[in-house]
């Protein structure tokens, strides 16, 4: 009877050992999984500046910072993968409520602003699905900060818009590219030192 009950014992140790085994293994497929469908995506994004203008330096968009401009920036999420993502916030550099920068991130009807979390940059909240094989568009806003940095000439961060999203229940982030140029025009403020990206 002993020698039946341990070879019970370890019938049911050997099953539950199998089955954290089969845990494991799917928890480090799913993680591998997650990673492959993050990989497939990529985002870019371009400014429309209605009467403000924007050109060109050193092949990127720079948007000509003059007293209260206004731009809608217009980020690509691209999703080349077998899964969707979807996106849930929008991070930018040196637009938040801390920066020195003679740009500020702006709320939209659909996309509160605020900050990230233990940084200064801005953050958007945002709530985009990006189905399959497809790509779509999220918009923020940014404008003129009055008290900013003046460079007397052109200022840049890169990079500088950073998506978070959600693929396969895991989160994950993708940086465009692009930096933000501003091409600045007054005589450089002595009060604010430039960040020098």
């Amino acid at each position: 009877m002993t020698r039946l009950l341990a070879t019970r014992t370890q019938v049911v140790l050997l099953v539950l050992a199998l089955v954290a085994a089969l845990g494991v293994l799917g928890a480090i497929g799913w993680v591998t999984w997650s990673a492959r469908a993050a990989a497939s995506v990529a985002a870019d994004w371009s400014p429309t500046c209605g009467d403000g203008r924007v050109g060109r330096h050193e092949g990127e968009p720079a948007i000509w910072s003059r007293p209260g401009w206004r731009c809608d920036v217009e980020i690509r999420v691209v999703n080349d993968g077998g899964h969707e993502v979807r996106v849930t916030d929008v991070t930018a550099r040196m637009v938040g409520t801390g920066s020195t920068l003679e740009a500020r991130a702006l709320a939209t009807d659909s996309s509160p602003v605020g900050r990230a979390p233990g940084s200064a940059d801005a953050r958007w909240e945002v709530d985009v699905t990006v189905p399959a094989h497809a790509s779509r568009v999220v918009t923020v806003t940014v404008g003129w900060r009055e008290d900013g940095c003046n460079a007397g000439g052109y200022v840049s961060t890169s990079p500088w818009v950073t998506v978070h999203f959600e693929a396969l229940s895991r989160d994950h982030r993708v940086t465009a590219p692009q930096p933000l140029v501003l091409r600045t025009f007054d005589e450089r403020r002595d009060r604010t030192v430039c960040p020098e990206e």
